[in-house]
């Protein structure tokens, strides 16, 4: 899977952040491009651009999906593409960290449009206990299993599961992983 570092260390992306190799003009007609098609609407109505126009729209897309698939920050965001172009004080960077404040929302709604996943935040948890009751423990703790709802902001999107024991402690194992990870990740 890739990251936001590797969208933006794309040669098309960084040659629409180099101001030596695009001009302002080509550079802001591929910003608009691009927030035109990863904006909700008629999509018939777009116009096809020329061949380099569209390499530089396309990397500015890759960034500005990736940065609202993974509900990057905008201070984040301006600091991938500012530590990867090497450019610490850019036009171009705070116009796309510009486009993608702007329109972030529209983005993931399109994106829900076309994607299966929810873009939601989980947003609550809830967990309930099954088991049948018999006569041993061991016969109590090899039936039972446990429905987890996980609610999200997006309300119709909740995921809801059910998982027996040994399921529910990789999931705690693989949580307690994730959890470190970006605790380290925080910390760095």
């Amino acid at each position: 899977m890739m990251d936001l570092k590797d969208i933006i260390s794309f040669d098309k992306t960084m040659s629409a952040l180099n101001e030596e190799e695009t001009s302002d003009s080509v550079f802001e007609t591929a910003l608009k491009a691009a927030i035109d098609r990863l904006s909700p609407g008629d999509e018939s109505r777009l116009p096809s651009e020329p061949r380099n126009l569209d390499q530089l729209m396309f990397g500015i897309m890759a960034v500005l999906v990736e940065a609202s698939k993974f509900g990057v920050t905008e201070n984040t965001l301006e600091q991938e593409l500012k530590e990867i172009s090497g450019l610490s004080d850019s036009k171009r960077i705070r116009a796309i960290v510009t486009a993608y404040r702007d329109n972030v929302a529209s983005f993931r709604a399109k994106m829900r449009g076309i994607s299966p996943c929810s873009l939601g935040e989980i947003v609550d948890s809830v967990a309930s206990v099954n088991c049948r009751l018999t006569s041993t423990e061991v016969e109590k703790l090899d039936g039972a299993g446990c429905v987890l709802k996980l609610a999200t902001s997006e309300g119709h999107d909740d995921v809801q599961f059910h998982c027996t024991v040994s399921q529910l402690e990789d999931l705690d194992l693989t949580l307690r992983q994730a959890t470190k990870a970006v605790e380290k990740h925080a910390q760095q």
